[in-house]
Order: structure tokens, then sequence, then C-alpha cells
């Protein structure tokens, strides 16, 4: 259990690591204080990952954008993938991309298919 009471893994958020912080301050020894520094320090600590994490966020959706735009010269192109519904590999025409839930999708003859499915970018049979 977090310090909420719920089971959750997510990080403290800064308001309740400043409850943290002045409940640790009410019950620390009157003789011995904890050091002013160190408070410091910790208030610190937790400014850079809170910064950190800002920042991951940033690039998780930059990267995503980069996905999506790099991934557009794909539109109209006949691709070899796999399918969940198919043993043998499949073969369609790219009709849209989207990321869902960080994960690059593509659509392919009307089916989601995640871009890891894909095998291969199929070059058209002169005809």
């Amino acid at each position: 259990m977090d310090v909420t009471g719920t089971s959750s893994a997510s990080t403290i958020d800064q308001q309740q690591f400043l409850n943290l912080l002045v409940t640790q301050l009410k019950h620390q020894d009157p003789l011995n204080p904890m050091d002013q520094q160190e408070q410091i320090a910790q208030l610190a600590q937790f400014s850079t990952v809170e910064g950190i994490e800002k920042l991951n966020a940033s690039f998780s959706q930059m990267l995503n954008m980069q996905m999506l735009t790099s991934s557009s010269n794909m539109l109209g192109a006949t691709v070899e993938y796999n399918s969940e519904d198919s043993l043998l590999p499949l073969t369609g025409t790219v009709e849209r991309i989207a990321t869902k839930n960080g994960s690059l999708q593509l659509t392919i003859n009307g089916e989601q298919v995640p871009i890891e499915n894909v095998l291969a970018l199929v070059q058209p049979s002169a005809a």
C-alpha cells in the first residue's frame, strides 16, 4: 500500500511528499532535530525526480509523433504482415496509421495491425 492507503504502484505526488515531510518534522526528536541541509536536499531530489518525469512524458509524446511522421510513407503501400486470424503471412494495403496506448497501429484491409507485425513492404508487381 502507498501513503494514501491505495494499493497502486504509482509514485507519490508533490502534495503527498510535503505531507510526509511535515509528519517527519512533527515526529522528530527535539533534542536531535533533522538537519536543515538534509531537508533542502530532500526537496531538491524530489524536484529533480518530478522534472525528469515531466521530461520523460514529453519525450514519449515526441517519439509518438516522430513514429507517426516517419511511418506516413507507408500509407497506401502494400505490406506483408502477420495476422492473429491467420497462420500464414497476409498481404494488404495500409489504409490508416494511428497510435494506440503508445504503440503504432496500422489499418490494413480493415484490420488493426501493430507495426511490429509488419514483415515487409511489398513492391506491387508490374501488370
